[in-house]
């Protein structure tokens, strides 16, 4: 593991993962520049030195092209972690659900791609994206098309991305969990407890794929929960 200090930008930061991602950076020793829609910082985070806060909304390509024009900050790593599940059906999605959907999980992730990599390119830096995608949006999911659609789509996107880095040696992973306990989860059955994922679980998978070395590129990475995401599927 490489222990230099490093400039992480993380989305959603005020999430279940996200917050989590930032908890674990930054007892290892890197600084966390985080973004939300929400303001609802954890009290730790909010107080911690090394970790800087921006309200953004991803949604908007506008906002993520002032946010990268507004930091002096020299990011190493990009973790995605915005997003935001309705659970409808398809009978019970309106226009406005299926948008809203498409804005923050697919668009968001494009605009953070798109000048995040102008940011990485400017400073000739070979950074690397990660961003976390969901187990449905391989298998699709009658509980909610609409957010399976976005993940589907931003897997097509983040392949896509792997090969136009090649030149560049910026590398764009796709982290896709299962079943993780978070509200964002719960809300899809509130039995679960213990069964399922917990952050701390992708927080420290992101952690490790940080510190790989440039040649190593981690082309899709699924984490299910064991066995409650085989016996769900």
């Amino acid at each position: 593991m490489n222990k230099m200090q490093k400039q992480v930008l993380i989305t959603g930061v005020t999430g279940g993962i996200g917050s989590e991602i930032a908890h674990v950076f930054l007892e290892d020793g890197h600084s966390v520049y985080g973004v939300s829609r929400s303001k609802d910082l954890p009290k730790d985070l909010e107080d911690h030195q090394n970790f800087i806060y921006q309200s953004v909304d991803i949604s908007s390509s506008e906002n993520v092209e002032r946010l990268f024009g507004s930091v002096s900050v020299n990011f190493d790593l990009i973790i995605n972690c915005a997003g935001i599940l309705k659970l409808k059906s398809l009978e019970n999605t309106n226009s406005k659900d299926w948008q809203d959907t498409i804005d923050t999980n697919l668009s968001g992730s494009f605009y953070i791609a798109k000048y995040g990599t102008e940011h990485f390119l400017e400073r000739s830096t070979k950074g690397m994206f990660i961003f976390i995608g969901s187990r449905w949006g391989v298998s699709g999911s009658p509980k909610d098309p609409a957010y399976a659609a976005s993940k589907a789509g931003l897997r097509g996107m983040v392949k896509s991305l792997q090969s136009d880095g090649l030149n560049t040696g910026i590398r764009y992973i796709l982290l896709s969990p299962g079943s993780v306990l978070t509200e964002m989860s719960l809300s899809v059955d509130k039995d679960v407890q213990e069964d399922i994922l917990h952050p701390k679980d992708i927080a420290d998978l992101t952690l490790h794929l940080s510190g790989t070395p440039s040649r190593v590129i981690f082309d899709e990475i699924s984490i299910k929960a064991f066995p409650y995401d085989f016996i769900n599927a």
